[in-house]
């Protein structure tokens, strides 16, 4: 959830101003997590890794600890070293030498003593240094790859974007150069690369196949790492912006359903508080199924994929175009209000998608998602009636279809940024920032 532009949910801000020159930004302690509310976002956020169980990479239960320390802190589930033992079950002199590690890494502050009544001394507030590290966040969902430099609370820092659409090998040497120009503007160290792309990726990162993208089997995972020698997570466009959305979820609600339409159609999944992606990675990838055999002909080489009658392709060829131009369908409606029915036979079509996924899954909170402006909102309001019609009343208990909470069109290369955070550092969302 960057914040440029998207809203702070779930921790309270403390102060939004800019730092003083020379001095860390820091994120806040606050009091919210002694409410029901904050209780059942922390549980949501420290009780599973949101990607799974950790990758082994060679450091251990000490790394474990780091990440279990560092989640704890940027949740504010605990702030202190005592509160820190007690909530990891760590013994104390294990907590004072990784957080002691963890100061000299930069990565958590001390604010100070907390104010208290009790006699002694009182205990030193931690935070995270928010501005003290950056990451890189590529998004490849549309034919001109583009990528942000961000702090961990996803105050955005620097942009580019490509300036050629690139198919092939040539995007793939695109992605490895955006990524090397981002990582020699950083003033501070990178921790790692997210990058979210169309087609399936599977757990090693490597895209078996993005037909949009003339992609198969290319390693990009273990390209990018060699190329810049910093940890790098790949993973499907559609996974990427369900992260992003995640913490808009109420914070009892723990499944959440992205549909994610652009070039091609797929869906992210959040189950029980975790990204699922299948046992083959595959989960979601609903753009090349076949919906009418006798259909137009895909990219993939068959006929009547989804993605022919949903993907924005298809919107642009129903709108008389090669492809919906920037201006956002709002325009297009301006200039010619008979554009809608095109948008209305998407909506029939997907609506047969939520109604399957409600079904099958019991997810309540399903998101459209779209790189065209205005796009997203005219879908759900125009499926929701739809969807709602053929389910059973117990299975509309519940159920919200909405579009995402922020700016649409970046959902996808904020969620890259979460899956860095996730991945990495052990932090289910980014952290609120406040001026030490």
């Amino acid at each position: 959830m960057c914040r440029r532009n998207r809203p702070k949910a779930t921790l309270v801000t403390i102060d939004d101003q800019r730092p003083r020159q020379g001095v860390p930004r820091a994120t806040a302690p606050t009091s919210a997590a002694s409410s029901g509310d904050a209780e059942f976002a922390t549980e949501r956020a420290l009780d599973l890794d949101l990607l799974g169980p950790p990758r082994n990479d060679g450091h251990g239960a000490r790394e474990r600890n780091r990440r279990s320390i560092l989640r704890a802190v940027a949740s504010q589930a605990a702030t202190t070293r005592a509160d820190l033992a007690r909530f990891t079950g760590l013994t104390p002199p294990s907590v004072s030498q990784i957080v002691q590690s963890l100061v000299e890494d930069e990565f958590l502050l001390e604010l100070g003593p907390r104010p208290s009544a009790s006699i002694g001394k009182p205990p030193t507030v931690l935070a995270v240094a928010a501005d003290r590290h950056a990451v890189i966040a590529i998004d490849t969902s549309d034919a001109q790859p583009r990528g942000w430099l961000l702090d961990l609370d996803g105050t955005v820092r620097e942009e580019r974007t490509t300036t050629e659409k690139v198919r092939g090998a040539a995007a793939v040497d695109t992605v490895v150069s955006l990524a090397r120009a981002l990582a020699a503007s950083s003033r501070v160290p990178v921790v790692g690369v997210g990058v979210g792309t169309p087609g399936t990726v599977d757990v090693d990162g490597t895209v078996v196949l993005a037909a949009n993208l003339g992609w198969e089997r290319v390693a990009l995972q273990a390209r990018l790492a060699a190329e810049l020698g910093l940890p790098v997570r790949v993973a499907n466009d559609a996974d990427a912006a369900v992260l992003a959305e995640l913490p808009a979820l109420a914070p009892d609600r723990r499944s959440l359903a992205l549909i994610r339409i652009g070039e091609g159609v797929g869906v992210g999944l959040v189950l029980a508080g975790r990204l699922y992606t299948g046992q083959y990675a595959a989960a979601g990838e609903i753009g090349h199924v076949v919906h009418d055999p006798h259909g137009p002909p895909c990219s993939c080489g068959k006929h009547g994929c989804l993605e022919t009658f949903v993907g924005l392709r298809a919107i642009g060829a129903n709108l008389g175009t090669d492809h919906p131009g920037p201006g956002g369908l709002d325009e297009l409606l301006a200039a010619d209000p008979a554009v809608l029915p095109a948008v209305e036979r998407a909506a029939e079509v997907l609506a047969g998608v939520v109604v399957q996924t409600v079904a099958l899954l019991d997810v309540r909170d399903i998101v459209v998602s779209t790189s065209l402006s205005g796009l997203a909102e005219h879908l759900a309001a125009a499926m929701d009636p739809l969807v709602r019609g053929r389910l059973l009343a117990s299975q509309q208990q519940g159920l919200q279809l909405r579009p995402p909470t922020g700016r649409d069109g970046d959902l996808v290369i904020e969620g890259a940024h979460a899956l860095v955070l996730a991945d990495m550092l052990g932090i289910a969302r980014p952290v609120a920032q406040v001026s030490a």
